[in-house]
């Protein structure tokens, strides 16, 4: 006579099924917010990359002549510029000595202008329609959280701050720009110290 050979029960055999549909759902869910999380640090890292390009061009092309817009002490320097469009969500940097700086009105791309748009997905926070958290952070100015907002460095690599009402920074004030989704879930920082080291930050929510 035979004996009984292991087996799986039918009840054993449903649980086993209704975990893998559990996990089966969570699946697309958990795999989104990692590519976001990604999408958002890649973006954020390119600004970064962005960032320090600007600056090595102003150290590089330190004898020109004065740069437009520059703030009226500073008129015997190099400047270059990135121009960050809270509201179009959009970033774009002066490349070529010379040439005009980005467009105040929208980015636009030009001779020596490059313009990198972000997706409607992610973005500054200004883009959701958001003021918290701010989209951009300068030295003891008020958060900025509409408009544009010029990144500027000098002929030692020095960073330097106008936000589109006019006012100018001193020379070497620190900042920090915010990068969010619509939701406000995931943000990521790229800051910008007082000597021009620029860095990245995933920001940990509450």
């Amino acid at each position: 006579m035979r004996g009984w050979r292991p087996a799986f029960t039918l009840i054993e055999l449903v649980v086993v099924m209704a975990i893998m549909a559990i996990m089966g759902a969570l699946a697309p869910m958990i795999t989104s917010g990692v590519v976001l999380e990604q999408q958002m640090y890649n973006t954020a890292a390119q600004l970064q990359q962005d960032l320090m390009l600007v600056q090595n061009m102003a150290i590089t092309h330190s004898s020109g002549g004065p740069r437009t817009p520059v703030p009226p002490a500073e008129e015997d320097k190099t400047w270059f510029v990135m121009r960050l469009y809270l509201s179009s969500n959009a970033f774009a940097y002066q490349t070529l000595e010379g040439e005009a700086s980005p467009s105040g009105s929208s980015p636009t791309l030009g001779t020596g202008i490059v313009v990198r748009k972000m997706t409607s997905v992610f973005g500054f926070p200004a883009s959701f329609g958001k003021t918290s958290p701010a989209s951009v952070t300068i030295g003891s100015l008020p958060p900025v959280s509409s408009g544009y907002v010029d990144v500027v460095f000098d002929n030692q690599g020095l960073p330097n701050w106008r936000v589109n009402d006019g006012t100018w920074t001193p020379r070497g004030t620190a900042g920090s720009i915010m990068i969010v989704n619509g939701s406000l879930s995931k943000q990521v920082r790229v800051d910008v110290s007082v000597i021009g080291r620029v860095s990245i930050t995933r920001v940990p929510l509450p």
